[in-house]
Order: structure tokens, then sequence, then C-alpha cells
């Protein structure tokens, strides 16, 4: 179910690089911002597939990871969502 505005704005206000931002330069964000859900398993759009992207997540587990030929898949960082830690 899509966020509404009053939700984008109070989860954007929660990250840190956006802690600068007006209340009303959040709303303008959050205008452009676009919901997605991904299901367990599912790969996100890599850089090079449409230019940089910047995720906030708002619940679940995100695993981030490189693949090595030689080495196979390393994982850099696992990052949880507010909602999934506990916090």
């Amino acid at each position: 179910m899509p966020l509404s505005l009053v939700e984008k704005v109070r989860l954007l206000s929660m990250v840190d690089v956006f802690e600068a931002l007006c209340e009303e330069e959040l709303e303008r964000l959050a205008r452009l911002a676009r919901d997605a859900t991904y299901e367990q398993g599912e790969t996100l759009p890599e850089p090079q597939e449409g230019g940089e992207k910047l995720y906030v997540l708002k619940e679940g587990r995100v695993q981030l990871y490189v693949k090595l030929p030689s080495e196979g898949e390393i994982t850099l960082s696992v990052v949880e969502g507010e909602a999934s830690s506990g916090r």
C-alpha cells in the first residue's frame, strides 16, 4: 500500500542525509519519491540499470553484495529497516 505524503515526509525526516532539510523541502522530496515493494529474494536494480538511485528502507532486510568471478558472492553489508530491527 503506497505511503501518504505525511508518512513519506516522516520517513525521510528520519534519514541522516536529509536532516538539514526543512519541512517544505522534505515535502517536495516526498512528492518526487516513488514507493517500491520487493519480495524476499528479489534483486534491486543495479546502478548501471537506469542511473543512480537512493533507497530508503522502511522495513525488511537488504543484503548488499558483489559477485566476483573467482570468489563468488561476497556480502558487503546487511541493512535492516526500522520495523525489522525492533526500534
